[in-house]
C-alpha cells in the first residue's frame, strides 16, 4: 500500500514538474515572438552588405579593446 502512495506522489510531482517546464517554454517562445515583432516594427530595413558586417565587427572590436562591457540592451547597429 505504501508503494502505491509513493508512486502516486511521484506521478503528481512529475506531472507538476513537466507542466512547469512547458509553461516556461511557452513564456520563452512568447518572449522570442514579441522580440521578433518588435524588430519587424522598429523601422525601415537596412541593407546588410559586406560593408555593414565589416563596420559592425570593427565597432565590436573597438568596444572589446576599450574594455566596454557588452550590454545587449544597447543597440550596436549604425544610427541607433
Amino acid at each position: 500500500m505504501q508503494g502505491q502512495s509513493f508512486s502516486s506522489a511521484f506521478a503528481k510531482t512529475l506531472t507538476k514538474g513537466v507542466a512547469h517546464v512547458l509553461r516556461e517554454e511557452n513564456k520563452s517562445q512568447a518572449e522570442i515572438d514579441s522580440l521578433l515583432i518588435e524588430g519587424l516594427e522598429s523601422g525601415d530595413a537596412i541593407p546588410v552588405t559586406p560593408e555593414f558586417w565589416k563596420e559592425l565587427w570593427n565597432r565590436v572590436d573597438s568596444r572589446e579593446q576599450a574594455g566596454t562591457v557588452h550590454r545587449p540592451d544597447v543597440c550596436c547597429l549604425p544610427n541607433c
